[in-house]
């Protein structure tokens, strides 16, 4: 087994009973669950959205 970008990528290669090699790639692309300290910065920041919307009320969601 091998790992590379700190445990992002890591690669798995054996040889099974008739011989044959089987090799996986895995890419690491998210958490099922962050860590605490991660999930604490994550949710301090979805808190302190904007406090003020500037312009016509409307206005980009008539273009969407």
């Amino acid at each position: 087994m091998s790992w590379e970008g700190d445990g992002k990528i890591f690669r798995v290669k054996y040889r099974q009973d008739d011989g044959q090699v089987v090799t996986a790639i895995v890419e690491r692309i998210g958490w099922a669950e962050p860590p605490a300290e991660e999930m604490k910065r994550i949710m301090a920041a979805l808190r302190a959205g904007p406090k003020t919307i500037v312009g016509r009320p409307g206005k980009l969601a008539k273009k969407i």
